[in-house]
């Protein structure tokens, strides 16, 4: 061949869509009179090859990596009542997917995640996961906050689908018992916990007749009744249990059923929404019936810097209440640093670790079940989730390196045991966790854990046939 070839120049677009331009100057030459072709030595043909599978395995990892990917759906509350707890609550389940694809993807596959808006209500929220389940095509949905969104999510969709539904901030036991073959997880601690909690930290405080003030949902509902139950049997009274309908303008004529009794109570538990808090904290206030008058106890409903804000922190300081707790250990410090060095100062909200621990639950069951993205099913899903986040197993926490392991050894078959951020991630026969509750107290103005504490939980025997199968 003479003279010289010239090539074209080349385009080539990356995974996200950007432009790489490239030239290179191809040329093929006669030799120069009385000069020979120089052989490549055998040092230099070794590099050469070893140079040429480096490339061979990077262009081959990066092809797998841009595959397919694993697609998992998101519902939280971004706009309506709950929404200052859903965008941090999507924070956890985006830095779980980073950490997963930095841990090398799920069976060499990338995951994504879909997040859709639940809108804080039942109805836009029913919406959202039909599109998750029949638009995204996803097999597994993290979410959502609301009880009520979540069971009337898990009812109209994801139940009847077969789609895996595990809840990130979801609490009401009445979740548990749903006949949802056992496609119905949960990531979270539920109220059977935080009831028992509420209860012990009223008694403890010298309460002994207290008033319940609770959101007429089933979140509302079952950390009403599990508070009642354990009050009870602490020797306590519970005066009245009083329902409040969310999104009213004025709260009066409930919370005169709340105060204005004979006899008066020395605590009220206020199991409400944060903007219905706000309403129904100034309301109180301005009738007489502050915190420093009757003793107000709060719960993760309204563990948010928005509700001190909108009450006044002066007339919140001290009052006390209970949120999802955390697991002290190496997963809870991994899990922090990270999170500080992706997003800033980990905010004050309830919720966020769960949606971290749902997410590398999902990427093990599914390494486990050996099935790539073409073949998944959620029936896959489901029946690898206890094998590969129960002990007794192969442990492993938060974090690449760690989520690393977890994925080979349960490629391999070998059943694994996620130590989560938090809680262990036992999942029982109901998909229930053992849970942490966290003990929150406003000070100077500020929501701050005082204490993370395991209670023993209230029994459904003794709340009744509601809350069995």
């Amino acid at each position: 061949m003479k003279g010289q070839i010239d090539r074209p120049k080349k385009e080539v677009i990356d995974q996200a869509g950007q432009s790489l331009r490239w030239q290179k100057s191809w040329s093929i030459k006669k030799p120069e009179p009385g000069k020979r072709r120089q052989k490549m030595s055998k040092k230099g043909r070794k590099t050469f090859f070893v140079i040429c599978t480096l490339i061979v395995i990077l262009l081959v990892g990066e092809m797998a990596f841009s595959a397919k990917p694993y697609k998992i759906g998101s519902l939280l509350p971004l706009t309506g009542d709950s929404a200052p707890f859903g965008l941090p609550q999507q924070t956890g389940v985006r830095l779980g997917v980073r950490d997963v694809n930095l841990a090398g993807g799920i069976l060499g596959r990338k995951l994504v995640c879909v997040y859709r808006d639940s809108g804080s209500m039942p109805t836009p929220g029913v919406d959202a996961t039909m599109k998750l389940v029949k638009i995204d095509r996803v097999p597994y949905v993290i979410g959502g906050f609301s009880s009520g969104v979540t069971m009337a999510a898990a009812k109209a969709v994801t139940i009847p689908n077969k789609i895996v539904h595990i809840g990130q901030g979801c609490t009401s036991p009445l979740l548990s018992v749903m006949k949802d073959d056992d496609y119905f997880f949960r990531a979270c601690m539920h109220d059977l916990y935080q009831g028992a909690a509420l209860a012990e930290m009223m008694w403890e405080d010298g309460a002994r007749k207290i008033v319940l003030n609770y959101a007429n949902n089933p979140y509302g509902l079952g950390i009403a009744d599990a508070t009642a139950q354990r009050f009870t049997e602490l020797g306590g009274e519970v005066l009245a249990k009083i329902p409040h309908e969310l999104g009213k303008p004025s709260y009066k004529a409930e919370l005169s059923m709340v105060f204005e009794r004979t006899p008066k109570p020395d605590a009220v538990a206020m199991i409400v929404y944060p903007e219905d808090m706000i309403v129904m904290g100034k309301q109180a206030i301005a009738m007489g019936y502050g915190p420093d008058v009757i003793p107000w106890y709060g719960c993760d409903a309204w563990m948010a810097p928005e509700v001190v804000e909108g009450i006044g922190a002066k007339n919140l300081e001290g009052v006390k209440g209970t949120a999802s707790g955390v697991l002290p250990g190496p997963s809870l410090e991994t899990f922090r640093k990270e999170y500080e060095e992706e997003f800033g100062t980990f905010p004050t909200k309830p919720f966020i670790e769960p949606g971290y621990d749902a997410v590398v639950a999902f990427a093990v069951a599914v390494a486990r079940s050996g099935k790539l993205p073409e073949e998944l099913t959620p029936k896959d899903i489901r029946d690898n989730m206890r094998p590969a986040n129960n002990a007794p197993g192969r442990k492993f926490y938060a974090g690449p390196e760690e989520i690393k392991k977890g994925l080979a050894w349960a490629a391999q078959g070998i059943d694994t045991d996620y130590v989560g951020v938090a809680s262990t991630v036992e999942f029982d026969k109901y998909g229930d966790i053992v849970g942490a509750v966290a003990i929150w107290q406003v000070k100077e103005g500020k929501i701050v854990v005082i204490e993370n504490l395991l209670p023993e939980p209230v029994s459904r025997e003794k709340l009744g046939p509601r809350y069995l199968p």
